[in-house]
């Protein structure tokens, strides 16, 4: 998932600020106690290696609670460590109390990943400003039926991030689907600026055209999205059947036939035993 933050316009930002201070705290202390606490050393190699890939490849989503799941083991080897030194006799029954509740907490969280709905309905609750949050719980009630609540999510999606094309071109075949065909041309021609292009938001464009009675805009939209991605059936199809209506046959048996090259399945369709 990924959490809800901003970023900071300035290095000279408070948390920054903080955070550099904390680092910088936390290299002393591992500096210091090289000798007498080793394994504090190793559990922050532990954690920066972990955490490596991070600092040198591009991320799409800058934060995700999911990085550090792996280096959380050099930080429990620091802390177990730290423990042992400044309370080396604590009673059995404390350390077993602490198992017991880390325990619980891993079981509550365990609640929220239990289905896709599940997981993205609290990644919103966490994060309500994350348009990506919004997206994917739009999306698996999309997936699963849940029109109205898709077709409320997708749009927070985009008045939080109004250039996010997946949410666009999912909010316009919505509206498509739901006979909404003005409000659909919109969407998708936004998400089409967004990222021009893209053969998805220009396919589900061409057939909202189809829709309009307006087969040749629908063709001429299909052939752009053909442009992006050659070997898309769907895309075939649809510029076929909108061939069919503009009234070129021959035009239209080539593109479907290319839609069955790609895609044999597509027969059923075509009524063809």
């Amino acid at each position: 998932m990924a959490p809800q933050f901003s970023q900071s316009d300035s290095l000279l930002d408070s948390t920054i600020i903080v955070a550099v201070a904390v680092l910088a705290s936390a290299c002393l202390l591992l500096w210091k106690t090289r000798h007498r606490l080793p394994e504090l050393g190793l559990g922050a190699l532990w954690w920066l290696i972990c955490l490596l890939p991070t600092l040198v490849v591009p991320l799409n989503v800058l934060v995700n609670d999911h990085r550090p799941y792996l280096a959380m083991g050099g930080l429990a080897i620091g802390m177990g460590s730290a423990a042992r030194w400044r309370f080396p006799r604590w009673p059995v029954h404390l350390k077993g109390t602490l198992a017991i509740v880390l325990i619980a907490l891993c079981w509550q969280r365990a609640f929220d990943w239990k289905t896709e709905i599940s997981l993205w309905e609290n990644a919103v609750r966490e994060g309500p400003a994350v348009a990506a949050a919004h997206h994917n719980r739009a999306f698996a009630y999309h997936q699963n039926g849940n029109l109205k609540g898709a077709q409320v999510h997708y749009e927070q999606a985009v008045e939080l991030q109004p250039d996010y094309t997946r949410p666009l071109t999912n909010l316009g075949a919505l509206y498509r689907d739901a006979g909404r065909l003005d409000q659909a041309e919109v969407v998708l021609l936004q998400a089409m600026r967004s990222d021009p292009g893209a053969a998805e938001p220009l396919n589900n464009l061409g057939l909202v055209y189809a829709a309009q009675g307006r087969p040749e805009q629908a063709i001429r939209t299909s052939q752009a999205a053909l442009q992006s991605d050659p070997n898309i059936a769907e895309i075939w199809y649809n510029m076929g059947l909108a061939q069919r209506d503009a009234g070129f046959t021959e035009d239209a048996v080539q593109s479907l036939h290319r839609a069955l090259q790609l895609d044999p399945g597509i027969r059923q369709r075509l009524g063809s035993p």
